[in-house]
């Protein structure tokens, strides 16, 4: 059944629409809603279309076809994207240093994060993604805590939730080979104007997984490099230390792991070493 957002937007006082026919209505300036990209715009009627393009504030559409109000209702909710800021948490143990740790805490834009991350933000949390099994879990949690995020899911992947429990990636399947990639190309793609990262160490000691750091994860090197490519790197910032020097040049991409392998600190700097030689994975009970 398409979902009837058009008449809901009508119920909120946009005006009543009669079939075939576009209706000028003046919008006050509030924020228009969020655009739901898992909406799929091709099943409205015309006149359904024109009052979504009203509510997004798009007037004199009576003349267009179809495909061009669509392209403009999404055209306009990425002009919005682009001043956006998101926090995406990798889950790294640099995520623990106290001052990235506070950064973390007093942010104020969206907030994505992977795997078991939603354990300790799920009140703040937007976006999830991570391995099928643990987005599984994740989703039986957000129903029975009334939690908000939404699971980032392929295409294919939309028929495992309900219509309100997911978001489809807009970038293709190349780019989803792991939780932090997909994130970061997920936002570069929708054209978020800062994207800051945290806890992204490029392998290392988990927050959640013990000896993580015995595993070699060159290829999370290999892909932001493609992905520094494709973007570039501008609108990244990463909190703690900045690896967009190393990604950015020709070094061996097994230069940090020859660290970690060896049971040695990959990242410069005493806060990064404490956490080190400190930090046991929790959460451990969870699957």
């Amino acid at each position: 059944m398409r979902p009837n957002i058009a008449w809901e937007w009508c119920r909120r006082g946009l005006g009543e629409v009669v079939e075939g026919q576009a209706i000028e209505v003046v919008m006050a300036d509030e924020p228009k809603p969020e655009l739901d990209r898992s909406v799929k715009y091709e099943e409205f009627t015309d006149a359904e279309l024109r009052v979504i393009a009203l509510a997004r504030g798009l007037k004199r559409t009576r003349y267009l076809s179809r495909s061009e109000i669509i392209r403009r209702i999404v055209g306009i909710a990425e002009e919005v994207q682009a001043g956006k800021r998101v926090l995406i948490l990798g889950n790294g143990i640099s995520r623990l240093i106290p001052e990235i740790a506070d950064e973390i805490e007093s942010w104020k834009g969206e907030l994505w994060g992977s795997n078991k991350a939603y354990l300790d933000f799920w009140p703040r949390l937007d976006r999830l993604n991570g391995h099928g099994d643990v987005m599984q879990r994740a989703v039986q949690f957000r129903r029975a805590a009334a939690a908000r995020f939404r699971i980032m899911v392929s295409q294919s992947g939309l028929a495992l939730y309900d219509h309100d429990e997911c978001l489809p990636y807009r970038v293709g399947g190349e780019w989803l080979k792991d939780s932090g990639t997909a994130h970061v190309s997920e936002a570069l793609q929708e054209g978020f104007a800062e994207i800051v990262c945290a806890g992204f160490d490029f392998g290392g000691k988990d927050v959640y997984s013990d000896f993580h750091e015995e595993q070699t994860k060159v290829m999370w090197i290999r892909r932001w490099r493609y992905m520094a490519k494709k973007w570039g790197l501008e609108r990244i910032r990463f909190l703690g230390h900045d690896h967009k020097p190393f990604i950015q040049s020709n070094r061996w991409e097994t230069n940090y792991a020859r660290f970690y392998n060896a049971g040695r600190p990959h990242i410069p700097g005493d806060e990064y070493r404490k956490v080190w030689e400190t930090h046991k994975a929790h959460h451990k009970e969870v699957a």
